[in-house]
């Protein structure tokens, strides 16, 4: 059975029965983003260090109220209550602005959401009603002409994004999404960065959804109840979109490496959507579009399709730049960064994105400390838990080094096919990436594992 939810847009008018109904509907949970004093949803913009208004068209605020929703509904169902233990269904009654071109866009909205988040999806539209607030006032106003809007992180990928489009003379908006101050302080930090190599180059829009946190909401939400957040990233270009929206941008940017993107699954346990599809290149044609149907005239790409974290850092020759690499923060438990009582730890070490990473700078000649385990010396000591990934990342390592071409285009593919391009050399490109980036992580593992670890990776 589906879960239901209403976006709250305000009170209704008279003529407005079908939302009047779905307001009364005892069966719905009712989202209320950013619209009243007592909402059950917060969105927060900051604008250099500054609450801010965004003043956006109503296609631009649907757009964004939708990832909100969708992200919050996400971790409101269980996938433990599913029956296959995963793939939850959905069911939206979203009022918008516009229901025509969101109905024509409907379809393709929901191929993308499927395919982003493994979950079944059904969409209704109805005309909302003229009286949505425009959002809290503050002080500050986003403005500005800027050539691109960038999506950034905190991390090394978009860092070295963000960098690439300065050094090409643009004017970025860089937008953060944080659910935690770890990723909010690494977004600062590396601005400040960012602001002294280019200075008025770039701005810095930090926006924040979450659970509300006011003691009293008109529409209670249920408890959270899931971590997975696979939406999430739907939730990261929605935002982007309605900044490029609200500046008049066309070109919104999410660089992510190659290898993250197409993320070739290490085990059998992380095929299809039990590993995240968030910059997957069939994820970003899916987005793209449902941007053209909506008519909206914002293109997403990726700078870095062909490029693993390995190819990128060992790009790096500036020496200011390659410190600034070490003040980011690539881990997957960003926000639980205070192991052990210890501060000076800021990445695990162990999952897979902290595995891509310290390869990458190693390769690179980069040294850092700040890791809970070193896999190469620690492994032995480790729990089968936290080992797991990096006896993962070998074997598959060790596959791809092996394998026939047909063999690596099925690791490329087991996330979902996505489109030859142009020129028809899609799978051609990502096949090399994935041939370079095991070749050089089977040396680094070969030359840094103790022995012990080596027998027990099979090294």
């Amino acid at each position: 059975m589906p879960t239901h939810f209403l976006r709250y847009v305000g009170e209704p008018r008279s003529e407005d029965d079908g939302y009047a109904a779905a307001l009364n509907d005892a069966n719905l949970t009712t989202l209320d983003p950013w619209s009243t004093s007592d909402e059950n949803i917060e969105a927060h913009f900051v604008l250099g260090g500054r609450r801010s208004t965004v003043e956006l068209s109503p296609m631009a605020r649907d757009v964004f109220d939708l990832g909100a929703i969708v992200y919050i509904a996400d971790e409101i169902v269980p996938r433990a209550t599913a029956d296959d233990r995963w793939t939850r269904v959905f069911a939206f009654t979203v009022p918008v602005a516009d229901m025509a071109r969101w109905e024509s866009a409907s379809s393709k909205l929901v191929s993308c959401l499927s395919f982003l988040s493994g979950d079944t999806y059904a969409l209704t539209w109805m005309e909302r009603p003229p009286n949505v607030p425009g959002g809290p006032a503050h002080r500050t106003k986003l403005g500005g002409n800027y050539d691109a809007v960038c999506l950034f992180s905190g991390g090394v990928d978009s860092l070295l994004g963000t960098n690439m489009l300065l050094s090409e003379n643009k004017r970025v908006l860089l937008i953060g999404h944080y659910a935690d101050g770890v990723t909010s302080s690494a977004q600062r930090d590396l601005f400040a960065f960012i602001e002294k190599k280019y200075p008025g180059r770039a701005a810095l829009l930090q926006v924040n959804v979450a659970r509300s946190l006011k003691r009293n909401h008109r529409f209670e939400l249920p408890k959270k109840a899931e971590i997975t957040h696979r939406a999430r990233s739907f939730l990261f270009l929605t935002a982007g979109v309605a900044a490029a929206m609200a500046t008049g941008t066309t070109r919104l940017y999410i660089p992510e490496n190659g290898l993250i993107a197409v993320n070739a699954p290490l085990g059998r346990s992380r095929q299809g959507t039990l590993s995240t599809r968030t910059a997957h290149p069939r994820y970003i044609e899916l987005f793209n579009d449902v941007l053209s149907a909506l008519g909206i005239d914002v293109r997403v790409q990726n700078p870095f399709s062909y490029q693993s974290k390995t190819d990128m850092v060992q790009s790096v020759t500036e020496a200011d730049l390659r410190e600034a690499l070490i003040r980011s923060v690539s881990c997957a438990h960003a926000g639980n960064l205070r192991w052990e009582g210890d501060s000076t730890i800021t990445h695990c070490g162990y999952c897979v994105p902290c595995l891509y990473r310290r390869a990458a700078f190693l390769l690179a000649g980069i040294e850092e400390d700040g890791y809970l385990y070193d896999v190469f010396k620690d492994l032995r000591k480790m729990s089968d838990d936290t080992a797991r990934d990096f006896r993962l990342l070998v074997r598959f390592a060790l596959s791809i080094a092996s394998a026939k071409e047909v063999e690596v285009m099925a690791a490329l593919l087991r996330h979902g096919a996505f489109s030859a391009g142009p020129t028809g050399d899609e799978y051609t490109r990502r096949a090399q990436m994935l041939r370079r980036w095991a070749a050089s992580f089977i040396e680094l593992a070969r030359q840094r594992a103790t022995t012990p670890t080596r027998k027990i990776v099979g090294l």
